[in-house]
C-alpha cells in the first residue's frame, strides 16, 4: 500500500492533512457534549411537560453520540500507545512493524484514532438516521483515505481503527437499549430509535 501512496502528488497529501481536523474527536465530543448539557439544563428548567420531555430525550440522544465516540476512542488511544507502531512517514514505510510502545501519539500509528472517531460517528448517526447510512459510511471512508494518502497510517491501522469505532459505537447502543434508553431491540433483532412519537404533533 505504501508503494501505491508514495507517488501521489504532494499537494493532494497536503490537502488531506489540512482537512485532517475533521477526523479529530475534539470537535465531535465538544459539540455533542455542550449540546447535551445545554438541552439537559433546558429540559430540567422547562415547565411545559411536552417540551421538557422533548429536550431531555434529545439530550439523551446526544449523550449516546458522545459516548459512542468517546468509548472506542479511549480504547484506540490506549492501544495506540501500548503498541507504538511507527507511522509510515517516519520510517518511509520500510519497517511496517517497528514498535516503540508509549512513544507518544505523534509517533504511534496503530490503530488510527481519526478513523476510529469517524467510524464511530458514522455508526452512531446510521443507527439514528438509517436512511442516510451510506452518506455516513462515505464520510468514514473519506477520512480513512486521507490518513492513507497522507502517509499517517498503514492500511491495517485504518482497518483496525474502523472496526474499533464502528463496533464500539454499536455496543454502546446495545448497552443503552438493554437499559431502556435511546434504542429498543425489534423482534427482528435490530436497533430502533425510541421516542419518535415524542416529536409528532
Amino acid at each position: 500500500m505504501h508503494d501505491l501512496v508514495r507517488p501521489i502528488d504532494p499537494r493532494l497529501k497536503q490537502t488531506f492533512l489540512h482537512w485532517a481536523w475533521i477526523g479529530k474527536a475534539n470537535w465531535m465530543l465538544t459539540t455533542t457534549g455542550i449540546a447535551c448539557l445545554a438541552l439537559l439544563l433546558a429540559g430540567l428548567a422547562c415547565e411545559r411537560p411536552r417540551k421538557r420531555v422533548e429536550r431531555l430525550h434529545l439530550a439523551t440522544i446526544l449523550g449516546f453520540v458522545f459516548w459512542a465516540i468517546a468509548a472506542p476512542g479511549i480504547v484506540a488511544a490506549t492501544l495506540k500507545q501500548a503498541i507504538g507502531r511507527t507511522r509510515p512517514f517516519l520510517s518511509d514505510g520500510l519497517d511496517t512493524w517497528n514498535l516503540h510502545p508509549w512513544s507518544g501519539f505523534d509517533h504511534a500509528s496503530m490503530p488510527s484514532g481519526d478513523v476510529c472517531n469517524a467510524a464511530a460517528l458514522a455508526m452512531a448517526l446510521s443507527l439514528l438516521f438509517p436512511r442516510y447510512r451510506l452518506a455516513f459510511a462515505a464520510f468514514a471512508v473519506l477520512i480513512a483515505t486521507g490518513r492513507l494518502v497522507s502517509e499517517r497510517h498503514y492500511l491495517s491501522d485504518v482497518l483496525v481503527g474502523a472496526a474499533l469505532g464502528a463496533t464500539g459505537a454499536y455496543l454502546v447502543a446495545v448497552w443503552l437499549a438493554g437499559r431502556g434508553h435511546v434504542f429498543r431491540v425489534t423482534t427482528a433483532g435490530a436497533l430502533q430509535l425510541r421516542g419518535r412519537e415524542i416529536f409528532r404533533t
